[in-house]
């Protein structure tokens, strides 16, 4: 049984890569870091336009939730079944 063995076979002349297969590069790049998504030298924005933006951001999240609840309350009802076997009715 050969599992995760797929890579190394690959490698091997002849198996693995169909005739015309550009080679790997021998120094693969680094991923970026998972957590770092801002440039380390950008500076914060300044108070006045840090607020704008805050605002907006509140705006656009009350917004959606306003939106959210509007569909929720046009939704039909749902009604199941509750009560024992012998007497089910709608709730």
């Amino acid at each position: 049984m050969l599992s995760g063995c797929g890579s190394f076979f690959a490698e091997l002349p002849g198996i693995g890569q169909p005739a015309g297969t550009p080679r790997r590069p021998d120094v693969t790049a680094d991923y970026p870091h998972v957590f770092r998504t801002k440039n380390p030298d950008e500076k914060p924005p300044p108070d006045d336009e840090a607020k704008k933006l805050e605002g907006e951001l509140a705006q656009a999240r009350t917004g959606a939730a306003e939106d959210n609840r509007r569909k929720i309350q046009q939704q039909p009802e749902k009604r199941r079944m509750c009560g024992p076997p012998e007497n089910r009715r709608l709730c």
